[in-house]
């Protein structure tokens, strides 16, 4: 007899590796460069950006364990997906959230919005005092999308359906 499949956790599919790569999506075969940099090159001759960097992945880190996914013009942090990212600049951090609502700011630089309530908001971080409490609110609610937190009342069904079909022989 199978054990009883533990319907209190969301099921979430494996995610997929780019064999190419190795970088991790939660969708397979997606879109995307297999070409990297380290953070040193990320920051060659640009050491302001690389102080606001370390104080957003500072930050960043203080919500809970990240994946940094080093891309050849930006960096993105990832739990399940990649939630917040950056672009350095000369003096400045170009910094992106993925949230799942449409937020008013004046500190956004850009809103973009690619429907199903997907919303990514850009700020130009200047200073590392900008790292506040509605930055770090922000954060915490693009981590949440990252965990893909979201998904957890959709994933109850594919739960129930995955355990249905682990029961039949």
């Amino acid at each position: 007899m199978k054990p009883a499949a533990d319907r209190s956790r969301p099921f979430k599919p494996p995610l997929w590796v780019c064999p190419r790569c190795g970088k991790r999506f939660a969708t397979p075969n997606m879109a995307h460069s297999c070409q990297s940099r380290t953070i040193d090159e990320q920051f060659a001759g640009r050491p302001r950006a690389r102080e606001l960097f370390e104080a957003y992945r500072g930050a960043v880190e203080s919500l809970g364990p990240v994946t940094l996914v080093l891309n050849k013009t930006a960096i993105a942090f990832m739990t399940r997906v990649r939630f917040a990212g950056c672009q350095p600049r000369r003096d400045h951090l170009r910094t992106t959230l993925w949230l799942k609502r449409r937020v008013e700011s004046a500190r956004f630089a850009r809103v973009d919005f690619y429907g199903h309530n997907d919303w990514v908001y850009t700020i130009d971080l200047r200073d590392e005092a900008e790292i506040d409490g509605e930055l770090m609110t922000l954060l915490r609610e693009a981590r949440a999308v990252g965990d893909q937190e979201h998904l957890r009342g959709r994933s109850r069904e594919v739960s129930r359906q995955a355990a249905r079909s682990a029961d039949r022989p």
